[in-house]
């Protein structure tokens, strides 16, 4: 994603990369857990006006849970849009998304 100029400084290459194929589940989830190890590490290590990193913790239904679903996967699409617009990249940036539970879900009584 980067390459090294005459000066010696790093510029990327690539807008984005997206990696499909079931043999690479998992070194995918490896590489994850590791770009979500450094978003904790930004917490303490990256100026605030430097980094953008929020959470939401949210009461949703099945409905509604799917439709965040989609919703994240049109954002990350908008985003590689974006991104692929851009013309003079002068930074590599991390985005990550997690979107998971932290119950069990309920059982309907009745």
């Amino acid at each position: 994603m980067v390459k090294s100029i005459s000066s010696g400084r790093l510029v990327p290459t690539e807008s984005h990369l997206t990696v499909s194929g079931a043999e690479k589940a998992k070194a995918v989830r490896h590489f994850q857990k590791q770009v979500l190890f450094l978003a904790s590490e930004a917490l303490e290590n990256i100026p605030v006006k430097e980094r953008d990193i929020s959470t939401l913790t949210l009461s949703v239904d099945e409905a509604c849970f799917e439709d965040i679903g989609e919703m994240l996967k049109e954002f990350r699409r908008l985003v590689q849009k974006r991104v692929d617009e851009s013309k003079h990249s002068d930074r590599v940036m991390q985005l990550s998304m997690a979107f998971y539970p932290v119950t069990k879900t309920s059982e309907k009584v009745g």
